[in-house]
């Protein structure tokens, strides 16, 4: 049986299963994790070099001039809701390996609550429900 760790908030059951499923029916994957597609692609990600200039964090397209995002491909970041992992990747030290398969989760069932802000998105996420 695999193991889960679950973090995430709104995640429901039915995604627990979804993800579960899907490991179990591809005997290739290490695991199945969830995620969600990222607001923010990592070709504008900036930072500050030494003289406390802007500079892009990595690898980018945009050069002097920013593309449409919608010219990007999606990208994906952890959504933190769900592991499901296989006993010998976890006993090998890790929650996914190389061979990792996503669980694409909504927005909305995606809040991971790390500050206030989060914290009310939830509550007013779960008043509409």
């Amino acid at each position: 049986m695999s193991q889960i760790y679950r973090k995430g908030f709104l995640c429901t059951s039915v995604d627990i299963d979804a993800a579960i499923e899907w490991l179990v029916a591809c005997s290739e994957a290490d695991a199945v994790i969830s995620v969600t597609q990222s607001p923010v692609h990592p070709y504008r990600i900036l930072r500050l070099d030494d003289n406390g200039e802007l500079v892009h964090y990595g690898y980018t397209t945009e050069d002097k001039y920013p593309q449409q995002r919608q010219s990007f491909a999606p990208v994906y970041i952890r959504n933190e809701a769900i592991y499901a992992s296989r006993a010998a990747t976890i006993r090998a030290g890790g929650l996914w390996g190389q061979h990792t398969l996503p669980y694409i989760m909504p927005p909305e069932r995606s809040v991971n609550i790390n500050q206030e802000l989060d914290f009310v998105l939830a509550e007013a996420l779960l008043g509409r429900v």
